[in-house]
């Protein structure tokens, strides 16, 4: 006779979004996944703030319970899933279902960007497992490839776009031509933006999503302060189309690199070359590009966020979990050990696009030349219009120099007495167009091709 197969007991903090998404998966799949692994998923409770809130996805009433001590202190509940969000409570819960040593699955990038360490170091020392693939990019397989298949590389630097909320504003803006404002209010109308987008828009999702990626990437604790952090609100249709017009693409970036004991992390815009890997990853997904000695670039694409695509890895951490503790084993260990110094790209070589509005007045182009080169900042690119009655919109496209020194003349620029306005220095890390034959940057020479182009 064969007996049914052993239940593997689980508590389920959350039902929102993620948690929907978790559940519809068990309620389609849940008899494949006995089948497969010889034990079923069983959800015991779930903790939710309002019982009688309508639901994404049909569950016993009977399940629900708004008191965590519920799951918390039910010996039989072996394994708890966090998709709760927000810092406290939910790392006290966390951290009290490690005590009591029950496994846990989280989505929490807040948790693990943050307060990583302490988690783990509970984790270990109540010998059971904490798995987080759902905090970074969704339904993309990122964390334990970057932990395990790529253990025997040493990466030196991980880029993405990891926020789905920004690349779907970016790319209305870019194909539709929409202000900022317009492509939020759409995104928000979808329900890729929160009702509070600022951790969206002004790259702090992106920046926690980076410190884990680098933690584990480089071995080393990278938390998300510690990330040079801009966002994309001052970002306008002009300042792409004129990306476009150069054949680059305008994308929110999340970067670190590895080099000497020291990590560079940053998100910010920054226009890349059309033909770049990430210039055609659109809408609402994401993408994470690593690099690394043994294996030269490798591209994790996919649906970044979502119920189900998020839900999906959430479910297979559970998976992981839930065999090990029927193996009694546990896999959990911070690969976090080494020591290095974490911060902004100061003296790392960039060059930055810079639209400002100026005074119409003669000579001005050299005197933008002159007071950038004052700080060693070079000009590849000057571009120059008329705006009536008498003033002039002017287009900067800087050479290489190191970062902290081209923003100090950027911030030297913006003091100048006939500046009107400047918008977002944005970097740049695309080929520019060659220059005509025979003219240089020099100020001389391009202050002599702005005039052509009817400058004063």
């Amino acid at each position: 006779m064969r007996h049914p197969p052993e239940q593997v007991k689980i508590g389920l903090m959350g039902l929102g979004t993620v948690g929907s998404g978790v559940m519809r998966l068990l309620r389609d799949r849940g008899e494949e996944l006995a089948r497969r692994n010889g034990f079923t998923l069983s959800v015991q409770k779930i903790l939710v703030r309002d019982p009688s809130k309508p639901r994404q996805v049909p569950v016993d009433r009977a399940l629900l319970t708004t008191n965590p001590d519920d799951i918390l202190d039910d010996p039989e509940i072996e394994l708890v899933v966090e998709v709760m969000g927000a810092v406290e409570p939910t790392k006290s819960y966390v951290l009290r279902a490690l005590g009591a040593k029950k496994s846990v699955v989280t989505a929490n990038k807040e948790i693990m960007a943050d307060h990583g360490e302490e988690v783990f170091a509970a984790a270990e020392r109540n010998g059971v497992d904490i798995f987080f693939e759902g905090s970074v990019g969704g339904g993309i397989p990122v964390l334990r490839p970057l932990k395990e298949s790529l253990a025997g590389n040493r990466i030196f630097r991980v880029t993405g776009i990891i926020n789905g909320t920004t690349n779907y504003i970016l790319t209305k803006m870019t194909q539709e031509g929409q202000t900022f404002q317009q492509a939020l209010a759409e995104a928000t109308r979808l329900g890729y933006a929160e009702p509070d987008p600022t951790a969206d828009v002004e790259g702090y999702d992106a920046a926690r999503k980076l410190a884990i990626l680098s933690s584990i990437a480089y071995q080393a604790r990278v938390q998300s302060r510690n990330v040079r952090t801009e966002g994309i609100t001052r970002l306008t249709p002009t300042d792409i189309e004129y990306g476009k017009r150069r054949g680059w693409s305008l994308k929110l970036l999340a970067e670190s690199s590895e080099h000497g004991g020291r990590v560079d992390a940053w998100v910010a815009p920054v226009f890349i070359d059309r033909n770049h890997p990430l210039a055609k990853v659109d809408d609402v997904l994401n993408a994470i590009l690593v690099e690394g000695e043994g294996i030269g670039e490798t591209m994790f694409y996919g649906r970044g966020a979502g119920s189900l695509p998020t839900g999906s890895a959430v479910l297979g951490d559970i998976i992981q979990a839930a065999r090990n503790r029927r193996r009694e084993v546990s896999f959990t260990t911070c690969t976090c050990f080494r020591d290095v110094t974490v911060g902004g790209p100061e003296e790392s070589p960039a060059r930055f696009y810079l639209r400002i509005e100026v005074e119409k007045r003669s000579g001005l182009p050299a005197e933008v030349v002159r007071s950038l080169e004052r700080w060693g900042i070079g000009l590849e690119r000057m571009d120059y219009r008329d705006l009536p009655p008498s003033r002039a919109e002017v287009v900067l496209v800087t050479q290489e120099a190191p970062e902290s020194r081209a923003r100090t003349a950027i911030e030297a620029l913006g003091r100048a007495p006939w500046l009107v306005s400047m918008g977002m220095p944005i970097r740049v890390e695309a080929e520019e167009e060659r220059a005509p034959a025979g003219e240089s940057a020099s100020g001389e020479k391009l202050e002599r091709r702005v005039l052509a182009a009817g400058g004063r």
